[in-house]
């Protein structure tokens, strides 16, 4: 979709609105909610607003504090264990040790009935659970849907309010006296793609992906691929750009050009050294969602059952997901080395001809 001018992703689930600002190749803002999508829209064509016209209040924002929830409830508690909430990939959103909970929102102010620490708060009981809201601060973004909104801290604890105002009191008494200063950048202009210009951002294609994000996807990028064996084995398990550069002609002629290449890891992977450990793999992704996964060991094949296009192959069939996969050996020299190709049992069956192509370009 197009927001004012600038490329967006939006995606529609049963009870909830996601949309994707795509900035870089491997980084895009998300805005997501538990509402409709025309309910999150504002707050997308407010944040395209922001960081387009007036990118220096997304950094320095008056007053020029940046509230950052763990640090924050960290500093107030003395205690370094706290930790974002189901790890979400947010800095305004943290859970306590004992199962509270601190957020950091931009919101209409509440409206206040108490006082705790001599600030003026809102307490909320909802069954079990009890919240005790607090402003922060000024919010340096206005929406249709929140003209006045202010940036307000809100402790949650499912022990009641009791509990609730406590952990309050300690944030609020943090707040008034050690705040966290903003970091001292300059603000990047022309973060986000125009509607015209080419968008390389990592969402296209790798939304079909399961989990890209800890499969680390992204667009396969330009490559030229050695010729097959050893070279061909030993750099494209390291890189599987130059795995898609070819077997894409392969692909292209076999299925058609719909399908679209991505490189990702084979497991999961969210540290720096899980991601530098991870195999790595091309997938191409047809229109149906389909994929056509393709990857490069140097690992030894082990036990064989069947043979394709003179290479020792062994089979790997999983009736219960309709897949199917074949790792075939390399024999050209002293060095082991594998071939796996994954896709659904139908279209492995239906190619057998894509399978001892693709086998011939990489292995001879």
């Amino acid at each position: 979709m197009e927001i004012d001018g600038k490329t967006a992703y939006r995606r529609t689930d049963p009870g909830s609105c996601r949309v994707w600002l795509p900035v870089t190749q491997t980084f895009a803002v998300r805005l997501q909610s538990d509402d409709a999508c025309p309910t999150l829209h504002p707050y997308a064509e407010a944040a395209v607003e922001l960081l387009t016209n007036r990118p220096d209040d997304a950094v320095n924002a008056e007053p020029s504090d940046r509230f950052i929830a763990c640090s924050l409830l960290a500093l107030a508690l003395d205690d370094p264990s706290v930790a974002a909430v189901e790890e979400l990939e947010s800095l305004d959103i943290c859970s306590t040790p004992t199962g509270g909970k601190f957020e950091v929102e931009y919101e209409p102010r509440p409206a206040m009935g108490r006082e705790i620490a001599g600030t003026p708060v809102a307490v909320h009981r909802d069954g079990d659970s009890c919240s005790v809201g607090w402003v922060l601060s000024s919010a340096p973004i206005r929406t249709p849907s929140a003209p006045t909104s202010v940036m307000t801290g809100t402790v949650t604890s499912w022990d009641g309010c009791e509990a609730a105002e406590e952990l309050a009191g300690q944030v609020i008494g943090t707040t008034g006296t050690e705040r966290l200063r903003a970091p001292d950048v300059s603000a990047v202009r022309g973060l986000l793609y125009v509607a015209a210009e080419s968008d390389t951002a990592a969402v296209g294609a790798c939304r079909e992906i399961e989990d890209p994000e800890s499969h680390v996807c992204l667009p396969a990028g330009r490559a030229e691929a050695p010729g097959a064996g050893r070279e061909l084995i030993r750099e494209g398990e390291a890189d599987p750009d130059l795995v898609c550069a070819a077997a894409g002609p392969i692909v292209r002629e076999q299925l058609g050009t719909p399908w679209r290449p991505v490189t990702q890891t084979v497991l999961p992977a969210t540290t720096p050294e899980e991601i530098a450990e991870a195999p790595t793999q091309c997938t191409f992704v047809g229109n149906d969602g389909e994929v056509f996964e393709v990857a490069l060991s140097t690992k030894p094949l082990g036990a064989s059952d069947s043979e394709l296009a003179g290479h020792s192959a062994s089979t790997d069939v999983d009736l219960l997901l309709g897949r199917a996969g074949y790792v075939v050996a390399w024999h050209g020299a002293e060095e082991p080395g594998t071939l796996t190709i994954t896709s659904s049992m139908s279209r492995l069956v239906e190619d057998e001809g894509l399978t001892s192509a693709l086998v011939t370009r990489f292995l001879g």
